[in-house]
């Protein structure tokens, strides 16, 4: 396997002025992805916390580039085959 790019990033576990504990991706000095956070009260938050009811291993990050929000969104599941094959099969028959 032949490296082409490498791309150096952090994965830190912060914590909100309110007290909640988040995941942050540090991509670049000004480029980041946070967690969705699941005590906010937001259709958001509440959709985060029932795919993490069904799976305490997927996870929802929020894009923040140059101190503004993109819309853009970052989701894994960490799983064994079998779960992402029928994750998958249930996201492509919708």
């Amino acid at each position: 396997m032949e490296v082409i790019k490498t791309f150096d990033f952090k994965l830190k576990e912060v914590k909100t002025k309110k007290g909640n504990k988040l995941l942050r991706i540090d991509v670049d000095e000004n480029h980041f992805f946070l967690e969705q956070n699941i005590n906010k009260d937001s259709n958001t938050a509440l959709l985060y916390q029932q795919l993490k009811e069904k799976n305490l291993n997927f996870y929802m990050f929020w894009e923040i580039k140059n101190d503004e929000y993109t819309g853009r969104v970052l989701s894994a599941c960490i799983s064994d085959k079998n779960e992402f094959f029928e994750l998958a099969k249930k996201l492509l028959d919708h």
